[in-house]
């Protein structure tokens, strides 16, 4: 199943992994991780430009198939490596120079 909002597709294509942390891969079946793989996989393949508002966090939850909470918590994740910034009142945005590389 597939599904599309904005320029959200799903599922990701990334076998669980979500990148490096400390040089060690993350990697993990939960629900979030998969999200955050997902966005990551969008951001380094360029299907989210630097700088672009990603989708609400309702709307890529709905997108993913999982609680707006998971999307939130890999949202989180992504933001903690530097992958997009949150605009209060304006919501997520990817960075302006994501690091290069794997999440």
């Amino acid at each position: 199943m597939e599904a599309r909002v904005g320029a959200l597709d799903w599922p990701p294509n990334t076998a669980g992994q979500v990148g490096l942390v400390n040089g060690e891969p993350l990697h993990g079946d939960a629900q979030w991780v998969k999200a955050a793989g997902g966005l990551a996989d969008g951001i380094r393949t360029g299907r989210y430009a630097p700088g672009e508002r990603l989708p609400t966090v309702t709307d890529m939850a709905l997108a993913a198939c999982v609680h707006p909470k998971v999307m939130a918590r890999a949202l989180r994740r992504l933001r903690e490596l530097g992958y997009v910034q949150y605009r209060s009142g304006h919501g997520y945005y990817v960075a302006d120079d994501p690091p290069p590389g794997a999440v």
